[in-house]
C-alpha cells in the first residue's frame, strides 16, 4: 500500500485493486481509493482510504470475459465453418455434373456453374452468363416450354424433374431435366429463380431406342408367323401370340386361353410330351422337338418346338417360352416322299400293268387321305374303261365300268386338266347320286395326248390341300410314264421275241451256208488240185512234145522272118514252162498286165511295149504304176525289170 499512499501524499488521487484477506469474510477482491487531502494551508499528509468489495463484480467480469471469449471463439470456429461450407458448396457448384444456376425473373443470368456452360457448349461461365439475355428464346428450342414452366414453379413454387428440349450454341438439340425454385425477398417480391439442370439426351435416347426396341419386339411377337408362348410349369398359358393361336385354330390368343387352360389338354400323345418336359427340365433347352397336336376343329397338326426354361435367382423355374412351327405339311411330304419312293420301288419289280395300276391307286389314296379311287383308259371305240379300282363296291364299279365318249365325265377327263371339286348332277351323277362329298380327277398324258385318268373320291373330306393336289399330278405323270414304259417295254419283248426267232432262222441258214462253203471249199481244192495237174502235164507236154519239134525246125533252112517268128515262138514257150508265171500269178494280174510284165522283164522301153501293144505311152506308164503298186513297190526305188527278174 505504501507506493500507493506515496503517490497520494504527492497530491493524487489513486486506485488500486487487490485481493485482501478478511478474517470474517476471507479472501476478497477489493477496490482501494486514496483521497489526499491537507489541514489548510499545509500539504497533503493526510488521506482517506475507501475500501470496496468487488468481489461479485469481479467474478462477473471474469465471467462475462470468459463467455465473451467463448463466443469470440464460437464465432471464429463458426466463421471457419461458414468458410468451409463455402468453400464446399463453393467446390459442388463448380464441380459439379449438373448444371446449377440462378437466372433473373426476365431470363437473364445471374450465376452459373461450369457444368451448365459446358451443357450449352460455352467456354466457361462467364461466357454463357454475357452471351444469354432471355433464356425463353435463346436455350429453349420451344419457348413455350418456358411459359409452361413458370406457370407450374408459380402454382407450386417449385418444379421437379421438368422435361424439355433445348437448343446448344452450336444449335445441338439437347433433352434437359430442370429443378427449379422462386427465391423471395421478405416481401415476397421475386430476386431470382434458382434450380439445377441435367444433360438426359442419352437417357432420352436410351429411352426412344428402348421404346422402338419394344415395339420392334412387340410387332414381331403379334406378327410372327412362328408361334411364341410362355407357360407355366403347370401348363397353363401366360402368354400367346397371335400365330400361336391361329397354328391351333383359334382366332385370337384370347379365344384360345378362354378354352384351354392347360396346354397338356391339346397334346395328342401325352408320352411324347412327358418326353419333351423332361428332357427341357434336364438340359434347359430344345431345339425341333416334333409332336402332334390338336386343333379347335378336333383335326391333328404335327408342331415343331424350340423352348427353353427360365429360372429365378434361386434356381427356381418360372415359365417356359418358345417358338412353334406348324410342320404338317412338311411332314405330309415326307410321308408322300416315302410313299412315292416305295410306290417307285414296286413298280422297278412289276413288268405287269395290271399290277402296276393298283400299286398307284393305293398311293394316290393314301397321300391324298381319301377313301377310294379307279383308273380309266380309253379303249378303241374312243370310251373310257374301268381297268382298275381300290376300294370301291362292286355296284358302283358296275355303274362306272365305262365313261361313253361325250358324257359329262368324259368331257372333264379329256380337257386334259386336273379337276378337284363337289360332285354334281350335271357333270358326274353317278358319284354324286352315291353320296361323295369331293372326288378328284386327274388326266393320264401319254405323247401329249389324254389317254385315260384315275379318280379319287371321298365321303368324308370336302377340301383337298393344295400340296396333296400337286402330289396327284405328279402321281399322274408317272402313271402315264409307267404306262408308257410297260408300253415300250411289252413291244420290247415282242421284238426281242421276233428277233430271238429271227435270231434262229438265221442261225439255221447260217448252218446251211456253212455246210455249203464247206462243200465248195472241197471243190475248190479239188479243182485247184486238176488245175495244177493239168498245167503240170501242159508243161511236160510242152517240154517233151513240143519244144524238141522247135529246136529241130531251127537247124533247118528258114527265112529270116520266119526264124524270127520261130525265137519268138520259142521265147514264149519257155516262158510259160518257166516258174514265173506260177510266181506272179499270186498277184492276180490281169492277162494285160502280164503281157506288159513278159516285155518289161525282156528290157522292153515304154516307148518300144507301147509301139508293140498299139496303145499310148500314158496307158504303159498307168499299168507300170499299177504292177508296182500289187507287187508292193511303190514305196521304194526297187527297179522293176530287177524284181521281175529276181522272181524268174
Amino acid at each position: 500500500m505504501k507506493p500507493s499512499l506515496d503517490r497520494c501524499f504527492s497530491g493524487q488521487e489513486v486506485r488500486d485493486e487487490t485481493w485482501i484477506n478478511f478474517p470474517v469474510l476471507g479472501r476478497r477482491y477489493c477496490e482501494i481509493q486514496y483521497l489526499p487531502y491537507a489541514v489548510e494551508g499545509g500539504s497533503f499528509d493526510r488521506a482517506v482510504v475507501i475500501i470496496s468489495d468487488m468481489t461479485e463484480r469481479k467474478e462477473a467480469e471474469r465471467q462475462l470475459k470468459a463467455y465473451q471469449e467463448h463466443l469470440e471463439k464460437l464465432v471464429e470456429e463458426r466463421t471457419e465453418e461458414l468458410r468451409k461450407s463455402e468453400e464446399k458448396y463453393r467446390n459442388i457448384f463448380e464441380n459439379a455434373v449438373e448444371g446449377m444456376f440462378q437466372t433473373t425473373p426476365d431470363g437473364g443470368f445471374l450465376n452459373a456453374n461450369p457444368a451448365l456452360a459446358s451443357m450449352y457448349g460455352f467456354d466457361n461461365p462467364q461466357q454463357l452468363i454475357e452471351s444469354i439475355s432471355d433464356v425463353r428464346t435463346q436455350l429453349y428450342l420451344y419457348p413455350e416450354t418456358r411459359n409452361e414452366l413458370m406457370a407450374i414453379i408459380e402454382r407450386h413454387g417449385l418444379a421437379r424433374n421438368f422435361e424439355h428440349q433445348t437448343r446448344a450454341k452450336d444449335g445441338t438439340i439437347k433433352w434437359a431435366s430442370l429443378n427449379c425454385q422462386i427465391v423471395r425477398d421478405k416481401s415476397g417480391k421475386i430476386l431470382y429463380y434458382e434450380g439445377t439442370i441435367q444433360d438426359i439426351t442419352e437417357r432420352k435416347q436410351a429411352e426412344q431406342a428402348l421404346r422402338e426396341a419394344e415395339e420392334k419386339y412387340r410387332n414381331i411377337f403379334l406378327n410372327a408367323t412362328e408361334g411364341i408362348f410362355q407357360v407355366t410349369p403347370d401348363g397353363r398359358p401366360l402368354s400367346l401370340n397371335p400365330a400361336f393361336a391361329r397354328i391351333h385354330g383359334y382366332d385370337s390368343p384370347e379365344d384360345l386361353m378362354s378354352h384351354i387352360t392347360n396346354i397338356k389338354e391339346i397334346h395328342v400323345d401325352l408320352d411324347r410330351r412327358d418326353e419333351f418336359i423332361k428332357l427341357l427340365e434336364t438340359q434347359g433347352y430344345v431345339y425341333n422337338f416334333e409332336f402332334r397336336m390338336y386343333r379347335k376343329d378336333g383335326s391333328i397338326i404335327w408342331i415343331s418346338v424350340n423352348a427353353r426354361v427360365v429360372r429365378d435367382e434361386n434356381g427356381k423355374m418360372l415359365h417356359r417360352q418358345g417358338t412353334v412351327q406348324d410342320i404338317t405339311e412338311r411332314k405330309r411330304l415326307q410321308e408322300q416322299i416315302f410313299l412315292q419312293r416305295d410306290l417307285a420301288l414296286e413298280l422297278a419289280r412289276t413288268s405287269s400293268l395290271d399290277k402296276a395300276l393298283p400299286l398307284c391307286l393305293e398311293t394316290a389314296i393314301k397321300m391324298s387321305g381319301m377313301e377310294c379311287g379307279g383308273v380309266w383308259l380309253k379303249n378303241p371305240t374312243g370310251d373310257l374303261e374301268l381297268v382298275s379300282s381300290v376300294g370301291i363296291s362292286e355296284d358302283v364299279a358296275r355303274k362306272l365300268s365305262r365313261v361313253p365318249e361325250g358324257s359329262g365325265g368324259w368331257t372333264l377327263t379329256m380337257e386334259g386338266k386336273s379337276i378337284f371339286m363337289r360332285p354334281t348332277k350335271e357333270l358326274t351323277p353317278t358319284s354324286f347320286a352315291e353320296g361323295y362329298k369331293y372326288i378328284a380327277i386327274i388326266p393320264i398324258i401319254l405323247n401329249h395326248e389324254v389317254t385315260g385318268s384315275f379318280n379319287i373320291l371321298s365321303k368324308v373330306l370336302e377340301e383337298m390341300p393344295q400340296q396333296d393336289r400337286i402330289a396327284l399330278d405328279l402321281l399322274a405323270a408317272e402313271l402315264g410314264n409307267i404306262i408308257a414304259r410297260l408300253n415300250d417295254q411289252q413291244q420290247l419283248q415282242e421284238e426281242v421275241k421276233r428277233r430271238r426267232e429271227a435270231e434262229k432262222a438265221l442261225e439255221a441258214e447260217r448252218l446251211n451256208l456253212q455246210e455249203t462253203n464247206t462243200a465248195l471249199k472241197v471243190l475248190l481244192k479239188h479243182r485247184e488240185e486238176d488245175k495244177k495237174e493239168l498245167e503240170e502235164r501242159f508243161v511236160s507236154n510242152v517240154k517233151q512234145l513240143v519244144l524238141p519239134y522247135i529246136e529241130k525246125l531251127k537247124k533247118t533252112r528258114l527265112e529270116d522272118i520266119q526264124r524270127t517268128e520261130v525265137d519268138f515262138l520259142e521265147t514264149n514257150l519257155n516262158e510259160i514252162v518257166s516258174p514265173f508265171l506260177n510266181n506272179i500269178r499270186a498277184f492276180n494280174f490281169t492277162p494285160r498286165q502280164i503281157e506288159i510284165i513278159a516285155l518289161i522283164k525282156e528290157g522292153r522301153t515304154t516307148k518300144e511295149i507301147a509301139d508293140l501293144l498299139h496303145v499310148g505311152k500314158g496307158a504303159i506308164d498307168l499299168q507300170r504304176f499299177l504292177i508296182r503298186k500289187r507287187l508292193g513297190l511303190n514305196k521304194d526305188k526297187t527297179n522293176l525289170r530287177s524284181y521281175l527278174l529276181s522272181l524268174a
